[in-house]
């Protein structure tokens, strides 16, 4: 007996170290393909059969499934349906990663970096910088590790040729004057109570300051009250 579970035990250390990994190459194409704005491949990376599964953006909430395409295949499509001299590259760098001990869910912080293209209403287009923090939470569906949570906090996006986040962090919200969170078609299901502008120059209460969101800590498993506060 002792000889099976130490057998077992270094199977799950295995497994966890495999993870690890395994997760870092979901996000890998979860950028690719949001970069190549390949929505309908993007929302196979996420845990569509399990109960709970959510996306929030800047604050607005998508549940479930239906959520999941109102963001992606209704207001990302819509919004990149013309991407001549557009991009839209958010890299994911500084990963902490927490695999459960368990081996079965994951927590992550990413801060991510990159760059928006924004379309005026004249047609000309207008280079962004954008920075912000990526929390994705996973799950592992028959066998394989999916995004079961993505949390986007914003921090900044700000022109190229202006003021930059010293002075004007957040003039844009979206990148596509024609596009809103709030149409019918793709409404977010509610809103968080995370800020929308994470970094201002008129508060010293800065969330990135504040380590907001924070780091993942080492959990043994899944705790859906815990783990789940928006």
């Amino acid at each position: 007996m002792e000889m099976m579970d130490t057998i077992k035990a270094l199977q799950l250390r295995i497994d966890r170290l495999e993870a690890v990994v395994q997760i870092q190459n979901l996000l890998g194409k979860y950028v690719s393909l949001h970069s190549a704005s390949r929505q309908e491949e993007t929302c196979e990376l996420f845990a569509k059969k399990t109960p709970g599964m959510r996306c929030v953006f800047n604050g607005n909430i998508y549940e479930g499934v239906k959520g999941l395409e109102r963001h992606f295949l209704g207001l990302l499509k819509e919004s990149e349906k013309d991407l001549r001299g557009r991009l839209f590259l958010h890299d994911l760098l500084t990963p902490v990663i927490e695999v459960a001990a368990d081996g079965q869910s994951a927590k992550t912080l990413f801060s991510t970096h990159g760059c928006e293209t924004l379309l005026r209403e004249d047609g000309s287009r207008q280079s962004l910088w954008s920075y912000g923090k990526y929390r994705f939470d996973f799950v592992k569906e028959d066998g394989v590790w999916k995004i079961y949570r993505l949390y986007l906090h914003g921090t900044f996006n700000t022109p190229y040729e202006g003021l930059g986040w010293s002075h004007d962090p957040f003039p844009v919200e979206h990148a596509n004057h024609q596009i809103s969170n709030w149409d019918p078609r793709w409404a977010p299901d509610g809103r968080t109570k995370i800020p929308t502008k994470a970094f201002t120059i008129e508060e010293t209460g800065c969330d990135i300051h504040n380590m907001i969101p924070a780091p993942p800590e080492p959990y043994e498993t899944w705790d859906e009250g815990i783990d789940c506060k928006l």
